[in-house]
């Protein structure tokens, strides 16, 4: 459901990408995608698509379903808050 284009010759749909991250010199090994979404999801950041575009700065290839099952055992890792714990 990825798809982008206007309803309406003419139309344009305009987003705001996120800004990308600085590019890693020849030297520095690239970050492994669950890396990435730990650093970002401990920045606050919680939205998919903001975090699949900055995976994507560094790996292209990489699909939506890696990036929410990366999201989703980070997730999981997290402490659990202050809602609802059993004693």
């Amino acid at each position: 459901l990825e798809t982008s284009g206007s309803a309406v010759v003419g139309d344009t749909i305009t987003t705001t990408p996120a800004p990308a991250p600085s590019v890693p010199t020849a030297g520095d090994a690239t970050p492994s995608v669950a890396q990435m979404v730990r650093e970002a999801m401990t920045a606050g950041v919680t939205d998919r698509d903001t975090v699949l575009a900055r995976v994507r700065a560094y790996r292209p290839e990489t699909t939506r379903q890696t990036v929410a099952r990366a999201m989703q055992r980070q997730s999981s890792k997290l402490p659990a808050t202050d809602q609802g714990q059993y004693l």
